[in-house]
């Protein structure tokens, strides 16, 4: 029997204030919005203004799965969803490999991930059983592949020296660098918000019969 990743709920980081939480999801956006890019639209929609600065605090980032996300061959997949630095307008762009079936795995309830603010100084945020925690950062100023190996034991979406230094078309990468969520800058978002890595411990979801 086919059972698809039906999560009501959502896991809020405020950096500036250095808080977690989780917070639902409106049952009529679960209705309406399929998967990660219509919800992030609808989000972005609800927490920016039209002149927010991509690279201010108050541009929100999200790490967003789809209903399948993990559970099929070829759908592990994520998708993230910001204001583009690059462009000024809307910005989804996706990557696969072991991140997205890992952060399905680890929340199971959730259907991602929201990152507003910008916290003083370089930070990851650290995921497992449906909860999260922000450490210091310890890898900035490292490539993507140094940082994924500080953590063997995790799947790793980070920044290197480009998305610390907030360049436009910075990516954000996983998988030791092997997949890339490119184009229109989500890796310099990450790096104005001062957020090194969203570092993933759990097991990928069972797959769908």
């Amino acid at each position: 029997m086919m059972t698809l990743r039906t999560p009501r709920r959502l896991l809020r980081v405020d950096l500036s204030a250095g808080s977690v939480e989780s917070v639902p999801v409106p049952d009529a956006w679960r209705r309406r919005y399929v998967g990660g890019k219509g919800l992030g639209a609808r989000y972005l929609y609800e927490e920016l203004d039209a002149g927010t600065d991509p690279l201010g605090p108050d541009n929100a980032l999200l790490f967003l799965l789809g209903p399948v996300s993990g559970l099929l061959p070829g759908e592990s997949r994520y998708a993230a969803v910001t204001k583009s630095p690059l462009t000024g307008g809307f910005l989804d762009s996706y990557a696969g490999g072991t991140f997205p079936e890992t952060l399905a795995g680890a929340l199971s309830e959730h259907v991602g991930i929201l990152v507003t603010g910008a916290a003083s100084e370089p930070v990851r945020l650290e995921v497992e059983a449906d909860g999260a925690t922000l450490e210091p950062a310890g890898t900035w100023g490292a490539d993507t592949a140094e940082t994924a190996a500080v953590f063997p034991d995790a799947a790793v979406a980070c920044i290197g020296p480009a998305g610390e230094k907030r360049v436009r078309y910075a990516t954000i990468a996983s998988d030791a660098g092997e997949h890339h969520a490119g184009r229109g800058g989500a890796g310099a978002v990450m790096g104005a918000k001062r957020l090194k890595a969203v570092v993933v411990r759990g097991d990928p979801p069972e797959g769908l019969d």
